[in-house]
């Protein structure tokens, strides 16, 4: 896979989730968060701590080990 194709499925998952946001996310605070919604959460976060990890050439970066502290 390119760094192009890979950009263009992290730009995928963002329209995805911004879409999520606005039309079907509860609108009301005291509307209980489903087992589905607590995954969606989870996985959005596994998502950024990957990106974090990635160097230049989409391998773990040299300078921090993929901790994504610099």
């Amino acid at each position: 896979m390119t760094k192009k194709e890979v950009l263009q499925k992290i730009k995928e998952a963002r329209n995805v989730i911004e879409e999520y946001n606005n039309e079907l996310r509860p609108k009301h605070s005291w509307q209980k968060e489903t087992t589905e919604d607590e995954n969606i959460k989870l996985e959005g976060q596994m998502l950024i701590k990957e990106a974090l990890t990635l160097g230049s050439s989409g391998k773990p970066c040299p300078q921090c080990g993929g901790s994504g502290r610099i």
